[in-house]
């Protein structure tokens, strides 16, 4: 919604929500969850002025992460919907959970996703770079009208790098972005690459 309200954010903004979500995956992480729903609209911006935002039983280290949040000016952010998550330490066979069905929003899912493969935390952070791309451009970096349509692009691997340019995204983000969206899995940073 803020993206389509008042267009792009800038890379600045964008770095402190990527900086944000990426502390609560590598926290999923450790509790061995994937998301697998990651997008624009599971992201909550929240202002760091908000009364939730400043409860008193907060440990000294949020409350001056707010501070700083407060001072940057960049929201804060909240991911939500943890509906479709999945514990990918277990055993269990990714299938047995969608019965052979796509879970997940096409447009910000990882290619694994679409093929039913074993997730980990980089699906997550695939979806986190689409919807980074998103935040900055206002389009999702792979387009198509169907589920075919939007793997066919994620496995050409042709990254519109073009639209990060004309959005003026400065190059070494535009770098991270690419290794966020790389089609295999093992060639994405992982979140401690990330923090």
């Amino acid at each position: 919604e803020r993206v389509r309200r008042a267009g792009p954010l800038d890379a600045h903004a964008t770095i402190g929500i990527a900086q944000q979500v990426t502390s609560a995956l590598a926290a999923a992480e450790k509790h061995g969850l994937v998301h697998r729903d990651l997008k624009p609209a599971n992201l909550m911006l929240v202002s760091a002025d908000d009364p939730e935002s400043t409860k008193s039983d907060q440990s000294p280290s949020k409350r001056n992460r707010l501070r700083a949040l407060r001072k940057s000016g960049i929201p804060m952010v909240k991911i939500i919907d943890f509906g479709l998550a999945k514990v990918f330490r277990t055993a269990t066979d990714p299938k047995s959970l969608t019965h052979d069905r796509f879970v997940g929003t096409p447009a910000f899912a990882s290619p694994e996703q679409f093929e039913h493969s074993a997730l980990d935390v980089r699906s997550d952070i695939y979806s986190l770079g689409e919807t980074l791309w998103f935040a900055l451009t206002g389009k999702p970096p792979f387009a198509g009208r169907t589920l075919s349509e939007i793997h066919s692009a994620q496995k050409s691997n042709m990254v519109p790098v073009g639209q990060l340019k004309a959005a003026h995204v400065p190059h070494r983000l535009r770098s991270l972005l690419e290794s966020m969206l790389a089609f295999e899995a093992a060639c994405r940073p992982g979140t401690q690459e990330l923090t």
